[in-house]
C-alpha cells in the first residue's frame, strides 16, 4: 500500500486567479487601445483623404476662377472680365482682378475698373466686387458700368426732329466753352463706319481728340444693353500677351501696336467667339438673357459686315464742333468736360 501512495503522482497546483485575471484585464485593455488606435488612425486618414481629395474633388465640378487655361499666371477669369468690359463696358477698362477664396468653392471677387478721364490721362479708377458661389457669379448692376452714358442712336430717321433740335443746342454750348475744356461726348455718325475708317479716326489729332469706344451693329432684336463695341484706345496689353494669340482659336483677342481695318473685325469676332465659348461652359459673361446672343450676333456680322454707327470721344469744343460741320457727325450730345491739363 505504501508503495502504492508513493508512485502517487500529486496534482497539479491550482492557478493563482488573481493573477491571471490581472492577465485577462491587461490583454483586453491592449487590445481595447489597439482597437481605439486603429479607428483613430482610420479616422484620421478618412479625414485627411476627404480634405486632401474628397474636397477638392467636389469642388471641381464648379468654377474656379483661379483656373489658367492659355496664359500662366493669368487666370481665364482675368480675360474673360477683359474681354466682356470691352465689349459691353462703354469704354472703360479693366484693370485687375483679386481671387480671394472664402468656403467650399466659393470666391470673393474684387475688381478695378479704369476709365479715360481726359484726352490724356487714365487716371480714375472704380473698385467694385461679386461673388463667385458654387459656379453662381453674385454681380451688382453696377459692377460693369454706373449707366450706359450718351445716347449713341441707332436708327436715325426716327429722331430727325429730336437731333436737329438737340444738336442746335449743343452748337450754342460749344461756341460758349474755351479750348482748355475737354468733353466727354457721345458721336453718332452720320454715316455707318467700317473698321478702316474707325482705324483712320483713331488717328486723329490726338491734341484735341481721342476716340474711346465704338458701338457696333448687331442683331437689331438685340436688348439695348447688348450691343457690343470696340476700344479705340488701349492700354498696354502686354500681360496678355498679344502675340500668344495669333496663332490660337482666338486671333488677335488682344490687339497689339499694328491696327488696320482687318485686324480691328477680327479682333470683334475673336472677342465674341471666346465669350461664347466661355459663357456656354459656365465660365463666362453675357449681356442678355438669350442664351444664344454671342452666336445671334456672330451671324448677324457674318451677313452684314462688321459697322460702328457711334463712339464715344473726348475731344476740344472746336473739334466737336468740326464733326458737326464735316458731316461726320449726325448728333453730338455732351456727357461729361474736364480742365485739359496733360
Amino acid at each position: 500500500m505504501d508503495e502504492m501512495f508513493e508512485n502517487w503522482e500529486s496534482s497539479p497546483s491550482l492557478p493563482d486567479m488573481d493573477n491571471e485575471l490581472k492577465k485577462i484585464r491587461r490583454n483586453l485593455r491592449c487590445r481595447n487601445w489597439k482597437i481605439i488606435l486603429t479607428s483613430v488612425i482610420l479616422v484620421i486618414a478618412i479625414l485627411f483623404s476627404a480634405v486632401r481629395y474628397g474636397i477638392p474633388a467636389l469642388e471641381s465640378r464648379y468654377w474656379d476662377p483661379r483656373t489658367c487655361t492659355y496664359l500662366e499666371d493669368v487666370t481665364d477669369l482675368e480675360l474673360a472680365m477683359a474681354t466682356y468690359t470691352e465689349l459691353f463696358g462703354h469704354g472703360r477698362q479693366f484693370g485687375t482682378v483679386s481671387i480671394q477664396k472664402q468656403g467650399f468653392a466659393a470666391y470673393s471677387l474684387d475688381t478695378v475698373f479704369l476709365d479715360w478721364k481726359n484726352m490724356h490721362n487714365l487716371t480714375d479708377v472704380s473698385y467694385r466686387s461679386a461673388t463667385l458661389d458654387r459656379g453662381k457669379m453674385d454681380i451688382p448692376l453696377n459692377f460693369w458700368i454706373d449707366a450706359e452714358p450718351g445716347f449713341l442712336i441707332r436708327s436715325l430717321p426716327e429722331y430727325t426732329e429730336l437731333i436737329q433740335r438737340k444738336n442746335a443746342q449743343t452748337i450754342t454750348l460749344l461756341n460758349t466753352l474755351p479750348e482748355y475744356v475737354q468733353i466727354l461726348s457721345s458721336v453718332t455718325f452720320s454715316e455707318d463706319q467700317t473698321m478702316d475708317q474707325l482705324c483712320e479716326l483713331r488717328y486723329t489729332d490726338m491734341n484735341t481728340t481721342r476716340y474711346l469706344w465704338a458701338v457696333l451693329r448687331n442683331d437689331p432684336e438685340a436688348d439695348y444693353y447688348g450691343r457690343p463695341g470696340v476700344n479705340l484706345t488701349y492700354p498696354h496689353h502686354d500681360r496678355y500677351s498679344p502675340s500668344f494669340w495669333n496663332t490660337s482659336a482666338y486671333p488677335r483677342l488682344f490687339m497689339d501696336l499694328s491696327w488696320n481695318g482687318a485686324y480691328l473685325e477680327q479682333h470683334v469676332i475673336s472677342m465674341l467667339q471666346f465669350s461664347a465659348d466661355q459663357f456656354r461652359a459656365g465660365t463666362g459673361f453675357s449681356p442678355s438673357e438669350d442664351d444664344s446672343y454671342y452666336q445671334k450676333t456672330l451671324d448677324y456680322m457674318e451677313e452684314n459686315g462688321i459697322f460702328s454707327y457711334g463712339a464715344y470721344v473726348i475731344a476740344t469744343p472746336s473739334a466737336l464742333l468740326e464733326m458737326l460741320e464735316d458731316g461726320t457727325a449726325a448728333h453730338i450730345e455732351l456727357i461729361d468736360a474736364q480742365i485739359g491739363l496733360p
